[in-house]
């Protein structure tokens, strides 16, 4: 595949200015990775109202939440479709947001909030349906946060965090045919990679 003359890899995640994904996992589409991105041949924008795949052209899809930004989408089939995020409470607090596409319709699944003010979700990498990865922010403290589906429900995974920083996770890859699981973020001024297996 290339965009603008430019050869892409199979599976390449990019984030802040220019957020995307592509699988091959998906044809004839390509389900995009994104937040407020013009559409590109091949990728689909998701966004507040949601679009999805119907044949080779996207229409919109009504998402079940209002005011919540989508930070990550994977897809393991055009039924089978995770977004995750964020929502804020009526408090100001910040709490984990996971959807799911069955082919109809999204709906709200639920995930766990460890901390009680600060949550939210910035990617997932879906291996299997019982093998789906979140990773994200936790805490007033900027503590890292791992979560893992497992064909019934989400599940915090314990991480580590450097002490005296604050520590990020915003994106993560499933090793294929694996539970390993790879997440980049930064820890203070520096690069933070963690390795689950």
């Amino acid at each position: 595949m290339a965009l603008n003359g430019v050869s892409l890899p199979a599976r390449i995640q990019v984030r802040h200015l220019t957020i995307f994904a592509v699988s091959r996992r998906c044809p004839p589409l390509t389900y995009g990775r994104l937040a407020n991105m013009t559409p590109v041949q091949g990728f689909i924008p998701l966004s507040s109202t949601g679009m999805v795949p119907s044949g080779r052209s996207s229409r919109v899809r009504t998402l079940p939440r209002v005011k919540a930004p989508l930070n990550g989408v994977d897809a393991l089939t055009a039924n089978n479709i995770w977004a995750v995020g964020f929502t804020t409470d009526m408090n100001g607090f910040s709490q984990t947001l996971a959807e799911h596409w069955n082919g109809t319709t999204w709906q709200l699944v639920a995930s766990p909030n460890p901390d009680p003010m600060i949550n939210g979700l910035s990617s997932l990498s879906a291996a299997s349906a019982n093998n789906i990865w979140a990773v994200g922010i936790q805490n007033v403290a900027s503590k890292t946060l791992i979560q893992h589906w497992n064909g019934t429900q989400w599940q915090v995974v314990a991480s580590p965090n450097r002490d005296g920083s604050s520590n990020i996770l915003q994106s993560d890859a499933v090793v294929p045919n694996t539970s390993k699981v790879w997440a980049v973020g930064y820890s203070g001024n520096s690069t933070l990679t963690e390795f689950y297996c």
